[in-house]
């Protein structure tokens, strides 16, 4: 009677161990299987690409990425256009991307000293108002609240002199004329933009330049 009593326990124990190891099995596969499904299609940037051109290729994410809704997607670059340089390798997101017929800036190469990048600690997306001269060789706001697109490495190693360094600025069509005309005068200085107003000459104050940060058609671009 002790003999028979305890096989059944036996055979009860191994197969409960095999359904539970089945079990355990389905919930791995089934979990895997769910994690592969639930994938979105995204576009990434396939080579580095500059500003007003774009070169996609379409990788997959998790769905449950962070921040999901701001990937850009297949249907979302049709007809698009970059507003900001980009990397091979990085995620082309919808603050990237402007209408390929609405472009309203060009990228504008500004020769600065180097100590001017480092000292304001600039970095891509904040903004500066470009100081140059006049005719009368009169100090003069050139352009107000460009948005850097970048800096030179020179630039932010601090190795470069007046000749090598320089900031690359988001300009509208008028900027990049006056900033053109500028170089001819002399050296261009920048300052940090704080949003306050500016001078049009250091005998007028308070008078508003042209180009004011509030109407500058470059302070309109986007900032990813």
């Amino acid at each position: 009677m002790a003999i028979t009593s305890r096989v059944p326990a036996r055979f009860t124990l191994a197969h409960g161990l095999m359904v539970l190891a089945g079990l355990l099995t389905f919930v791995l596969v089934n979990g895997a299987l769910q994690d592969k499904s639930e994938t979105v299609a995204v576009v990434y940037a396939g080579e580095r690409s500059e500003v007003g051109s774009i070169s996609p290729v379409i990788r997959t994410i998790s769905s449950k990425t962070p921040g999901l809704e701001n990937f850009a997607t297949e249907s979302d670059i049709d007809g698009k256009v970059l507003v900001r340089t980009l990397e091979a390798g990085s995620p082309i997101m919808k603050s990237d991307l402007i209408d390929e017929d609405r472009r309203s800036f060009r990228i504008f190469a500004v020769p600065v000293d180097a100590y001017h990048v480092n000292a304001l600690h600039l970095k891509r997306y904040d903004r500066v108002d470009i100081i140059g001269f006049d005719q009368d060789r009169r100090a003069v706001y050139v352009a107000i609240g460009l948005a850097i697109e970048g800096t030179s490495t020179a630039a932010t190693d601090g190795f470069a002199t007046s000749g090598d360094s320089f900031i690359t600025v988001q300009v509208s069509d008028v900027d990049a004329l006056r900033l053109a005309e500028a170089q001819r005068e002399g050296p261009l200085h920048v300052v940090r933009n704080t949003g306050s107003a500016v001078i049009s000459n250091i005998g007028d104050p308070g008078t508003a330049v042209p180009g004011d940060s509030t109407t500058s058609e470059s302070a309109g671009a986007e900032r990813p």
